[in-house]
């Protein structure tokens, strides 16, 4: 694809270019497949010209247009994945687990010896979750008064993943249209069993939706646990943000019954529909204030506390459990084009997920247009380049990649992953200098 003449609005050649030819182009000069590379090799290539062994066993399923569904490719080497995403042009990446032998090879394997042998932890959060307890979107719909749930989301999980598993390397991804993946690659989750992962979930899982058989929908005790203490405090302080001011959950029938059908009977609720009309003046931190006295009991018991029972039911996590519990699982893969949105699935720094916009984020044809302004600047046609897997410096990716993805997170794992090698040879050679005689 050549560029307008120097000078021209490069957003010209985007319009004219079919979904297809863009994700072409993507693929072939803006998708950081090097990087990539370097992360799913764990260490096991010296450079993303290397062939990886780590990498070979790993699954990429490519979703095509009509929703063609390719399962078990496996590549050698960079170079051949970055080949057969230009050539097969999915609109989805997944990634799944490295297995056992290279999964092209499954159906000639015996079954019982085809077995998953390291996935990272993988956590799924939707907003589509949270639709009993959102005012004002509801299924594919997303916008800013709704998108507070995520932020919070983030940070209850990984100061638990963190303070109570003592996991270091988490990368949370935008999914591209309305929710966050989590990425859980210390070496010691990605070897995680089944039934271990399933603990984690559990661990995790505090919301349990609604049950004919319990008025609660979440599970807690007293006194709380103090995992549950700790990311009571973000519920607190998120609460008059979201629910009251955001949600305006407070004044609306539809919020008022929500949050009254969570309460147990215990509760009067006139009190709390009191609190609800002599607060409507205050601010949001006054009218939390307000509700919190009227819902707490003036005798504590061994049941769990009305005011714990709304802020974990309208705020915690709400996770896709089942994602979670087993290593075969599928999940979308960072720096994906999202079909429908556009938008690039990109990390975000857990540090600024508070500012994190998913309305400005990097779109398909934003970066195409921008490489190919670089270039008309230039006066340089992209396909002159000898470099074709660098142009996301040459647009929004730019901080995602090298910022976000490469320096936040690649490269302390892979430090990690040379210190334990080194340690591992170092043992292997006292051992052999201990045989000598």
């Amino acid at each position: 694809l050549a560029p307008s003449a120097a000078g021209e609005v490069s957003d010209l050649d985007v319009q004219v270019m079919s979904f297809k030819d863009k994700l072409s182009f993507y693929y072939g000069r803006i998708f950081p497949h090097r990087a990539m590379f370097m992360w799913l090799s764990y260490s096991d290539a010296a450079n993303a010209a290397a062939s990886s062994n780590t990498f070979l066993h790993r699954e990429f399923a490519l979703v095509l247009e009509d929703d063609v569904y390719l399962r078990y490719r496996c590549y050698a080497k960079n170079e051949d994945w970055v080949k057969d995403l230009c050539q097969k042009v999915p609109v989805k990446i997944d990634i799944g687990p490295t297995y056992s032998h290279p999964p092209v090879r499954h159906n000639n394997v015996d079954p019982s010896r085809f077995k998953p042998t390291q996935r990272e932890l993988i956590i799924d959060i939707d907003l589509t979750d949270y639709d009993d307890v959102r005012i004002c979107c509801e299924g594919a719909k997303i916008c800013p008064k709704c998108w507070a749930f995520m932020p919070v989301a983030v940070d209850i999980l990984d100061r638990a993943l963190r303070e109570d598993f003592g996991f270091k390397h988490i990368m949370w991804v935008f999914s591209g249209r309305r929710g966050i993946h989590g990425w859980v690659c210390d070496e010691r989750a990605r070897y995680m069993s089944d039934s271990t992962r399933s603990a984690v979930a559990q661990y995790l899982q505090v919301y349990a939706g609604e049950n004919a058989r319990r008025k609660s929908q979440v599970n807690l005790t007293q006194p709380l646990h103090p995992s549950l203490e700790r990311a009571k405090e973000v519920l607190e302080k998120a609460f008059a943000d979201i629910v009251i001011e955001k949600q305006g959950m407070f004044d609306s029938d539809k919020g008022r019954e929500i949050i009254l059908k969570v309460l147990p009977e215990s509760v009067n609720r006139d009190d709390v529909i009191e609190a609800f009309e002599t607060s409507r003046e205050s601010s949001p931190e006054k009218r939390y204030a307000a509700f919190k006295a009227a819902v707490t009991p003036k005798k504590q018991s061994g049941f769990s506390d009305p005011l714990d029972e709304v802020l974990f039911t309208l705020l915690y996590p709400r996770l896709d459990i089942n994602v979670s519990k087993t290593m075969n699982h599928l999940l979308k893969s960072p720096f994906c084009v999202h079909p429908k949105t556009g938008n690039v699935c990109v990390p975000i720094d857990r540090k600024k997920v508070h500012e994190f916009d998913p309305f400005s984020v990097p779109t398909l044809d934003k970066c195409i247009a921008q490489v190919l302004a670089h270039y008309n600047a230039m006066a340089v046609a992209p396909d002159r380049q000898t470099d074709k897997s660098q142009d996301f410096r040459f647009c929004d990716l730019q901080e995602c990649v090298e910022s976000v993805f490469e320096r936040q997170f690649c490269a302390p794992l892979a430090q990690e992953g040379r210190s334990k090698k080194q340690r591992d040879i170092a043992v292997k050679n006292d051992e052999q200098s201990g045989m000598e005689f």
